[in-house]
């Protein structure tokens, strides 16, 4: 079971553990929103403003879909599908063991992510998206701050876990999430 044995009462040194990742989640889902807030404050729902020439532009949008626009249900599917999700995020980053740092720090991201676009949907049945990259007429998707969050913290799980090999079975390798691959003496 991963790590398992790191849940329980909340000692002084797993609070302190927790703050970095308690950090990133809240700042995420902080600056998210606040970005959010700030277009749809400040924007009409399709206007848009170059940023950085044709490359970068504000486009202020509801995106009823998922992420990069695909249909894949209504709502309530996201909804479901994004409560399971950030429940099993937020088990995995509980319970893995400081030594976790990068998984740690990108499930945060994750999970921050996550939350800021489940708000959305619960605030207005859309995800606001702003942020529009691309060429002349060759877009990409629009996106947030949340689908940032996401995106990162999915490129730095794989970096914690191909690179710096960080293993969540502490019982099965010498120290977990040292980054080794000794196993221990048995």
């Amino acid at each position: 079971m991963i790590g398992t044995e790191n849940i329980g009462p909340a000692s002084p040194s797993r609070i302190r553990q927790s703050l970095v990742p308690s950090l990133v989640l809240l700042l995420t889902v902080l600056i998210d929103q606040v970005s959010k807030g700030l277009v749809s404050g400040m924007f009409h729902e399709g206007e848009s403003i170059p940023i950085g020439g044709s490359l970068v532009k504000l486009t202020y949008i509801h995106n009823p879909r998922g992420a990069f626009g695909l249909p894949l249900g209504g709502n309530i599917v996201f909804v479901i599908v994004s409560l399971l999700a950030m429940i099993f995020i937020a088990y995995l980053l509980w319970s893995l063991p400081a030594a976790c740092a990068w998984s740690r720090l990108a499930l945060s991201l994750i999970l921050g992510g996550a939350m800021g676009n489940l708000i959305d949907r619960f605030r207005c049945g859309e995800v606001v998206d702003f942020i529009d990259i691309g060429v002349g007429q060759t877009r990409w998707p629009i996106f947030n701050v949340a689908d940032i969050g996401v995106t990162v913290g999915a490129v730095l799980l794989c970096y914690a876990m191909f690179l710096k090999k960080e293993s969540w079975h502490g019982e099965t390798l010498k120290e977990g999430c040292s980054g080794t691959r000794e196993k221990e003496a048995t």
